[in-house]
């Protein structure tokens, strides 16, 4: 089954010269069917990440993934 992620956020503070990364870009989408939330950061060999359960999520063990793409708390 499909799910359907909306982007909130797809930061990207490589350089234009760079080439893969670890760190960018970074990317938060949200579900509201599936109410999860899908956060990556990387790319190519370092790319990393998954969706999380909106119930599940620890704010403060993800605030430097948020400060990294100028989220605010609301």
């Amino acid at each position: 089954m499909k799910t359907d992620y909306y982007i909130i956020a797809n930061v990207d503070k490589r350089s234009a010269d760079s080439g893969n990364s670890a760190d960018w870009p970074k990317v938060l989408a949200y579900s509201f069917k599936a109410k999860k939330l899908y956060m990556s950061e990387g790319c190519g060999h370092g790319l990393v990440g998954g969706e999380i359960s909106i119930a599940n999520v620890k704010l403060a063990d993800w605030s430097e993934f948020f400060d990294d793409i100028d989220g605010k708390r609301v």
